[in-house]
């Protein structure tokens, strides 16, 4: 977990969670470094870029007073880059219109500076996705 870069997102409103998944595959299947695993052989890793990857977006219902924590526990999730992308994505619903996103990057695929541009391709493939286009 000491690689890990955390993003909270919160979002206030109407929530496509549909919208969002697809989103999130869009931004993955845009940017190779969010597709590479780093699979060992003889001991030595080596880069893989996958060509498509389906992107999990596990759900929690939580408490408003849960979530300070519940976030903290999530950002320390324990990537297995052989096998798993450098992207992992979280939602947790406060209520109907309230969530917190977390999205946790490891560093091997992007740094504290990356999060800004990551954070704004999401909201532009996530608007394009509830207006019911492919983003661009």
């Amino acid at each position: 977990a000491t690689y890990n870069i955390p993003l909270v997102v919160r979002l206030n409103g109407e929530l496509d969670r549909a919208a969002l998944r697809a989103a999130l595959g869009d931004v993955v299947a845009r940017h190779e470094s969010l597709r590479t695993v780093f699979p060992e052989t003889d001991g030595t890793p080596y880069q893989h870029v996958l060509d498509s990857v389906s992107v999990e977006l596990p759900a929690t219902d939580i408490a408003e007073a849960e979530l300070p924590e519940a976030l903290k526990s999530a950002a320390r999730h324990a990537f297995d880059l052989a096998a798993e992308i450098p992207l992992h994505a979280e939602l947790f619903t406060v209520s109907e219109h309230r969530h917190a996103l977390l999205l946790v990057v490891h560093h091997i695929a992007g740094d504290g500076w990356s999060l800004g541009p990551l954070a704004a391709d999401l909201t532009r493939a996530y608007t394009a996705r509830v207006e019911g286009r492919v983003p661009e």
